[in-house]
């Protein structure tokens, strides 16, 4: 303790000494800016994650989450060749112009269906060749007789690591077509 402080009238005890200040910190800021972009992250990686399961809270359907038979507007893969994430859908009567139809819904069984990610070369191999088969059990004929155009969706990693392994099979109008009406179910063409 600094000189003087067995002294009386000294603010602490009997001396005149003081405890010396408490120096300003900015941690408290710096731990909730941190906080806040670790919450941030972990909003979009959720997001990310749940992808489709997440389009229920916004407009519209999960892909996920309507029957087979159904038609809708939304989630058609442009033709750029790059994976399209489908977030959402809006279901419309296949009486009404749409988009596409869910032909087929099935979990993955291929290998490492219970393990790791597979790859997207195996992912899309599989999915071809499932969705080729129940192609031509729900129009009637193969997907090279028919003029209809298809697509499937598979999982993507981040849902995989909760539990994904929905594929779906989509049928869309002819190439050139933007909108198809009736369903495709048994159509033969």
């Amino acid at each position: 303790p600094p000189q003087g402080w067995n002294q009386p009238g000294g603010q602490y005890g009997y001396g005149g000494w003081q405890a010396p200040p408490r120096p300003s910190s900015r941690t408290p800021v710096v731990v909730g800016i941190v906080i806040a972009i670790v919450v941030s992250v972990l909003i979009i990686g959720v997001v990310g994650m749940l992808g489709s399961s997440l389009g229920t809270f916004m407009e519209g359907s999960s892909l996920n989450d309507i029957a087979v038979g159904q038609c809708f507007n939304g989630g058609r893969a442009a033709d750029s060749g790059e994976t399209t994430i489908v977030n959402s859908v809006a279901l419309v009567d296949c009486d009404e112009p749409h988009e596409s139809e869910l032909i087929a819904s099935f979990a993955y069984a291929g290998p490492d269906s219970g393990g790791t990610y597979p790859s997207e070369a195996d992912l899309t191999a599989y999915s071809e060749s499932e969705c080729s088969a129940r192609f031509g059990q729900y129009v009637g004929v193969t997907f090279n007789e028919s003029r209809f155009e298809m697509t499937y969706v598979f999982p993507l990693s981040t849902g995989w690591l909760i539990g994904d392994r929905e594929m779906q099979c989509v049928v869309h109008p002819p190439l050139g077509q933007l909108t198809m009406t009736g369903s495709v179910r048994g159509a033969r063409r």
